[in-house]
């Protein structure tokens, strides 16, 4: 892998990691009043659960950007 590729992936995973965090915390702040109004009072407490979830969405982010970097640079041994 050139230093080129090694530059890029570091660039875009940064700008990912950015995007999807300032989206996610928006998305944490107006969750509740959101949920006040959007859904009936049964539901009101999912607010509760929304910020776990939220996090996980993160997570899985950045963990799908950083494999499938690993799929393209690795070695395809097992292609036939």
């Amino acid at each position: 892998m050139s230093e080129d590729n090694v530059s890029y992936n570091n660039i875009v995973y940064g700008n990912l990691m950015a995007i999807v965090s300032i989206g996610a915390s928006g998305l944490i702040m107006i969750m509740k009043i959101f949920l006040r109004y959007y859904v009936g009072a049964d539901y009101y407490t999912a607010w509760m659960y929304t910020p776990i979830l939220i996090i996980g969405f993160v997570f899985m982010t950045l963990g799908a950007f950083v494999a499938t970097s690993y799929t393209v640079h690795s070695n395809a041994r097992f292609v036939s």
